[in-house]
């Protein structure tokens, strides 16, 4: 990817992030050390092997050494982007030109002009007229990169634009190995990124990541998720569940339809008493006379 159009994508990515209200607090989440690898079923040989190859981010190093140590967010994503891309293949020395541009801090050189409207963004943030006075004070005289975190790394942006946006976002790599930052977000501004999307490539989908975790019992975060969402993971979980079908209205969850696969043992009374609500229904599995599915839909 061309440095002009790099450099581009990385300042819309941190001009549309200062403009969300949860953006801060977003990334305090995305950098907080709360993780284990056995969280994510990776192991410590496999890390090991990675961190001798120089793949891991700078602090990952460090930590990957400690079989007790913790990673935050952003460090699970990496990994499973190393697991994913050495899955189908990609030799160990383009992940590691991969990481050279994707983990390099970002300059705040290009919003510095744009202080007067972060101040606007501020007042609309914060009700405390204090707090407001704060930070304009310190964004005057230290700047912006004082009041965001240092080390928010492209590949950090990429992941809050997923959090925060749910906009489709990840990285495309294309058969010469470019690596092009990707989010739906960004085909307005550069347009050059849809052609991108007809030629050969592999597609790393940061939100296919952010289901995964979600499935994960031992990836909890309180932020992440919305309350839907929390929803629709908790039905995925339920015991005896053979299909969850999320039913949209306008791009937003309105309902799901629950599909369980019972054992008949149970008696047909007590498995109507148990699931005795508006909406559910009764029919043999897949025309299995000794299996039950009982479909029930509910109201998000």
């Amino acid at each position: 990817m061309r440095h002009e159009i790099l450099q581009g994508l990385i300042d819309k990515s941190m001009e549309m992030l200062l403009k969300n209200k949860d953006f801060h607090l977003m990334l305090k989440e995305v950098k907080q050390k709360k993780y284990k690898l056995s969280d994510i079923g990776i192991s410590t040989r496999v890390v090991s092997h990675w961190r001798k190859n120089n793949l891991l981010f700078k602090e990952e190093e460090k930590s990957s050494k400690n079989t007790t140590a913790r990673f935050n967010l952003s460090e699970l994503f990496w990994l499973k982007v190393i697991e994913k891309l050495r899955k189908v293949g990609v030799s160990i020395s383009s992940i590691y030109n991969l990481k050279q541009i994707i983990n390099k801090e970002n300059s705040f050189k290009s919003i510095e002009n744009s202080i007067e409207e972060l101040k606007e963004l501020l007042k609309s943030h914060f009700p405390n007229e204090e707090k407001i006075e704060k930070y304009i004070e310190v964004l005057e005289t230290k700047g912006i990169g004082s009041i965001i975190d240092s080390n928010c790394t492209t590949f950090d942006m990429l992941i809050l634009i997923a959090i925060l946006f749910r906009c489709h976002t990840g990285l495309l790599i294309t058969e010469e190995g470019e690596v092009v930052l990707w989010s739906e977000s960004f085909i307005e501004h550069y347009p050059i990124l849809n052609e991108k999307l007809h030629t050969s490539h592999l597609y790393i989908s940061f939100n296919k990541i952010l289901a995964e975790f979600g499935l994960n019992q031992k990836v909890k975060s309180q932020y992440i998720y919305t309350e839907q969402e929390k929803e629709i993971i908790n039905q995925i979980r339920e015991d005896k569940v053979s299909s969850v079908k999320v039913i949209l209205k306008k791009n937003k969850p309105k309902s799901t339809q629950v599909e369980y696969e019972i054992d008949e043992k149970l008696g047909m009374t007590d498995l109507y008493l148990k699931h005795n609500k508006d909406g559910v229904k009764f029919s043999p599995a897949n025309g299995n006379k000794r299996k039950i599915v009982i479909t029930k839909h509910n109201k998000l």
